[in-house]
């Protein structure tokens, strides 16, 4: 599959909806293929926070992700909402998603606030993540 370049805001939106809802699903147990989530980064990928800066192969990808899994569906992970999706785009294949939401329970309660900036590369697969930045605190 090829894909053209520049992508446009609703063709990115349209991808991190389908990078959302397939991350949603693997937490409410809906689908059992955690490798699915790897078509939507480049690997290895680096996140960056405030106190470190950590490069994640396809294991430590794999692990980091399936923890997280855990630790919502403990706490009655339903959904996320997205409230701020912003694109800067760099060159015809560079840009970066500054994004911001809700994860919410079952029962509709928010669990938490979310936000991060995605660093995105177009590649002739698709969009993938290249590097994920965690806001200060």
């Amino acid at each position: 599959m090829t894909t053209s370049y520049p992508l446009t805001e609703p063709d990115l939106r349209a991808w991190f909806d389908r990078y959302t809802g397939t991350f949603q699903a693997l937490v409410r147990g809906e689908r059992s293929d955690p490798e699915a989530m790897t078509e939507f980064f480049c690997l290895p990928l680096t996140m960056v926070g405030d106190q470190q800066v950590t490069v994640l192969d396809r294991a430590g990808f794999l692990a980091t992700w399936g923890a997280m899994y855990e630790q919502l569906a403990a706490v009655d992970y339903h959904h996320s909402t997205v409230e701020r999706f912003e694109v800067t785009a760099y060159n015809d294949r560079a840009l970066a998603i500054d994004a911001a939401g809700r994860r919410h329970t079952n029962a509709g309660t928010v669990l938490e606030d979310w936000s991060a900036t995605y660093l995105v590369v177009g590649t002739d697969e698709g969009p993938r993540i290249l590097a994920l930045l965690s806001p200060p605190g």
